[in-house]
This record gives C-alpha cells, sequence and structure tokens, in this order.
C-alpha cells in the first residue's frame, strides 16, 4: 500500500533531493564538508576525490576490524548506511558485539554515540 503524501515516483522521474542536513552538522559548521563531496572537491577531479574517499573508507574498516572480528558483511552494511545518510537497526542474539561495533564506529568518526535498548 502506497502512502498518498509520498506517491511512487514514474522510472524516468529524477531522484528527489537529500533531506536538509541538520543544524550543526558537520557541512553546516564547516562549508568544505558536503555530503556530495562536490564543494570538497575545489581543484581536484573526481577520481582525486574518489580515490581519498576509498582511502579514507579502507582505513575505517581497517581500523573497526581491529575491534571486532568476523562481521564483514555487517561492517558493510554499516558503512553503505553512513555514507547515504541511511539508518541501521542491528538484531542479533547476545554477545554479536552489536554494541561494541557501533560504539568502536562512533570513536572513529568523532561522533556521539548513545544506546537504545528494547527488552
Amino acid at each position: 500500500m502506497s502512502n498518498p503524501s509520498n506517491p511512487p515516483l514514474p522510472p524516468d522521474a529524477p531522484a528527489p533531493a537529500p533531506p536538509p542536513l541538520p543544524a550543526g552538522s558537520a557541512s553546516e559548521a564547516d562549508p568544505s564538508v558536503s555530503s556530495v563531496g562536490v564543494s570538497a572537491s575545489k581543484g581536484r577531479n573526481l577520481a582525486d576525490v574518489l580515490q581519498e574517499f576509498s582511502q579514507q573508507q579502507k582505513m575505517m574498516k581497517e581500523e573497526l576490524q581491529k575491534i571486532i572480528v568476523g562481521q564483514e558483511e555487517v561492517i558493510e552494511q554499516l558503512f553503505a548506511a553512513i555514507f547515504t545518510r541511511g539508518h541501521c537497526l542491528l538484531e542479533g542474539v547476545p554477545g554479536l558485539a552489536k554494541t561494541l561495533m557501533v560504539s568502536t564506529l562512533s570513536r572513529i568518526l568523532d561522533v556521539d554515540f548513545k544506546r537504545i535498548q528494547f527488552t
């Protein structure tokens, strides 16, 4: 069932613009930071920007894998959600290092960590 306030787009329609960043976000505080990297690439070509992005992502993944072992697919999905400004819900049995994974990732990214638990 579709939501009347958000009707489905025709297949050839352009994608909607991403929602605005919240007040106090990184790109608001530092205009050189952009969710799509456009302003950050002044004077550089796209290949250089993508190479730097890839190197940074690889470094973050390696740091996370120093702490979290055997969760490569979950780590990839976390990065995909972060880089697309999406959301994640980690579910699983106790002992899978879900909280440790997210708290470590928050330290790597230098962002706040808050845990919500439903039992």
